[in-house]
């Protein structure tokens, strides 16, 4: 009598049944989540792998699984020398069987985070400017200042005249101890710690009131991050001609310092670049191949552990692709499993636990009826 495995193979013999076949699968969301966990980086991110048109490779595809030999050898003394060899035997010579292996045109959405330089003659790399680094109390739009934790200080402002003063009814200047990071009250006590850093610095946006030699704040001046000078209410300020200065709200202009920062040396400076990076959404178009194991019995435990052992024997092949850095002659390889529709009829198992089972395990579980 012929078994599922037979009638099976006579069915996908006939190149017209294979999208049947695979109706019912779900390749799409298994594949996405198997090459995500398996292929996914930090920097390759797979949103969605998309199945099209389908083929059969093979029909009862051999393979080697080979025995191996490991151990160890050690060689003692000098003159003689004396040799212990340790080798163990693992596994046999024999053939198995994928029975059925299927060609997919696949196309898979990925992102590339945080992206990739393409430098080209078309968009080169772009030398801006050196930015001097200079020391800023850290405030928000509203020119209170920061604390040492980033969290803006309400009942404190900063002045258009540099100076730190408390809210009515009772308000005090504060004086800026840009040694111990603090504000002092008048009598030399700490008022708070606060947050001083060096702009201009890239990443998360932030403003600060840019230091003088001091280490006060100077006149009506403010700064972003990315080294663009405001006055306190945020309007572009004013350059002296000759000099390329800021000009502080006496009018005159102004070298922001850098007196939190250890030493006297004014050489530091952070060079500006623009680098086109690319961080879009890519496409690719992969050629996959689906390997099945046909199981006539309903063995289920016994059947994922075939196919994790085939996985194993191919995955050190030189066209396996095990990461999406180097595509060129590889082809991802995905694996499963195929029962008869109602294999498991009266087992106490129902078919989306085993899927889930085998989805969990890197192994697809599809169950069909031969029609």
């Amino acid at each position: 009598m012929a078994t599922f495995a037979d009638r099976l193979l006579v069915y996908l013999s006939d190149p017209a049944n294979v999208v049947g076949f695979l109706a019912s699968a779900a390749l799409d969301p298994f594949l996405t989540a198997d090459f995500r966990r398996r292929l996914g980086s930090e920097f390759w991110q797979i949103q969605q792998v998309a199945v099209g048109a389908a083929a059969v490779r093979e029909l009862q595809y051999p393979y080697w699984q080979r025995p191996r030999i490991l151990g160890r050898e050690e060689v003692q003394g000098t003159t003689p020398t004396r040799t212990t060899v340790d080798h163990s035997i693992y596994g046999f010579d024999a053939a198995r069987w994928i029975d059925v292996s299927l060609d997919l045109d696949t196309t898979w959405t990925v992102d590339q985070f945080p992206g990739s330089v393409d430098v080209t003659p078309a968009a080169p790399l772009r030398f801006d400017l050196t930015a001097n680094l200079l020391s800023v109390l850290r405030v928000d739009a509203a020119n209170h200042p920061l604390d040492r934790s980033g969290a803006p200080m309400a009942a404190v402002t900063v002045d258009n005249q540099g100076q730190l003063r408390t809210d009515p009814p009772q308000p005090v200047t504060l004086r800026l101890d840009p040694t111990g990071g603090v504000l002092r009250e008048p009598d030399g006590g700490v008022h708070d710690q606060i947050l001083l850093e060096l702009f201009p610095r890239l990443g998360v946006p932030g403003l600060g009131v840019p230091l003088s030699d001091d280490g006060q704040p100077l006149h009506d001046l403010r700064v972003d991050n990315s080294g663009a000078f405001t006055d306190l209410a945020g309007a572009p300020a004013v350059t002296d001609p000759h000099t390329g200065l800021p000009i502080d709200g006496s009018g005159r202009p102004v070298r922001p310092a850098r007196p939190a920062v250890p030493g006297t040396d004014g050489a530091d400076y952070r060079f500006m670049l623009s680098v086109p990076v690319r961080s879009d959404t890519l496409t690719l178009n992969l050629l996959t191949r689906l390997h099945l194991l046909v199981s006539a019995t309903a063995d289920l435990l016994a059947d994922l552990r075939g196919v994790l052992a085939t996985r194993r024997v191919l995955e050190p092949g030189t066209d396996y692709l095990i990461s999406l850095d180097d595509t060129a002659g590889k082809v991802p390889q995905a694996f499963g499993l195929v029962y008869e529709q109602n294999a498991f009829d009266g087992s106490g198992l129902d078919s989306a636990g085993i899927r889930r089972l085998g989805a969990r395990m890197g192994v697809l579980v599809h169950f069909f009826a031969v029609p």
